[in-house]
């Protein structure tokens, strides 16, 4: 099993890539032959998950509402698995605290 510090890494990634990914198609939304991106995610047994970049399939008009709400949940996960990354970090350091 993988420490709690490494499974929330590999969601900080995962967050950073599908930020990236709503920005890309929120820039290039008007552009002409632009093929919109997604961000497909797989979990690793013992924890944690691997992200890459896949092209979406053709849709007739996906409204760019979509991608912005795309990019405001990834904050919210980067912000969790950060968090989640900090709490692990006080965790350890209050066990090796000898003034405690």
């Amino acid at each position: 099993m993988k420490a709690i510090e490494d499974i929330a890494r590999s969601g900080i990634g995962a967050a950073q890539m599908r930020l990236r990914v709503a920005a890309n198609n929120v820039a290039n939304a008007a552009t002409e032959g632009f093929q919109r991106q997604a961000v497909q995610t797989t979990t690793i047994e013992g924890g944690g998950v691997v992200a890459r970049v896949v092209p979406q399939a053709v849709q007739p008009a996906v409204p760019i509402v979509q991608d912005l709400l795309a990019a405001k949940s990834a904050r919210y996960e980067f912000q969790a698995n950060l968090k989640m990354v900090k709490t692990s970090f006080d965790l350890i350091g209050s066990l090796f605290d000898d003034r405690a």
